[in-house]
């Protein structure tokens, strides 16, 4: 009996787990399309799509190149490829590299984990909020940040960078 409920817990954990791993994969070149979230981690390629997220994200990477997408709250959005536009509402972490993108969200973050942004590449444009505390981590060469809110850590490196409060 007690080998029967052990084989039950650990393939209930193994059921659990890859529940909570499943990530909603959109690719294409453009397509337009609305798509709930669902608590679920989103990855996106292609070139030139238009995607509309309902709902609450976990992590929404975004690769390929003249994107735009939209979505509600996630608790992690990464951004590379070129010339990607994204607007997301609240965000706990935010990683965008390589070039040309257009991003617009608010970062939340909490004393025990504040919020987090990371920029690489060049000529990146962000337009953001913050929420409470946060680290922003500017690199490369011709950033722009245009921000509001609660004043976050900044470091930079590189050349070029237009760095405002609005």
């Amino acid at each position: 009996m007690k080998h029967g409920m052990k084989m039950a817990g650990m393939t209930l954990a193994v059921m659990v787990g890859a529940a909570q791993a499943q990530t909603t994969e959109l690719d294409g070149i453009g397509v337009s399309r609305d798509v709930p979230c669902n608590g679920q981690d989103v990855s996106i390629s292609g070139n030139g799509n238009r995607f509309r997220l309902s709902g609450g994200c976990g992590q929404v990477i975004v690769h390929g190149s003249e994107q735009r997408i939209e979505l509600g709250d996630a608790s992690r959005v990464e951004i590379t490829g070129v010339g990607n536009q994204v607007q997301a509402g609240r965000i706990n972490q935010l990683d965008v590299s390589s070039t040309g993108h257009r991003v617009k969200a608010t970062l939340h973050g909490e004393a025990e984990r504040p919020a987090q942004v990371m920029v690489y590449g060049a000529e990146n444009i962000l337009t953001l909020g913050f929420e409470g505390p946060a680290q922003v981590d500017i690199s490369g060469t011709g950033q722009q940040l245009d921000w509001r809110g609660d004043e976050p850590q900044i470091s930079t490196s590189g050349v070029d960078h237009r760095i405002e409060r609005h």
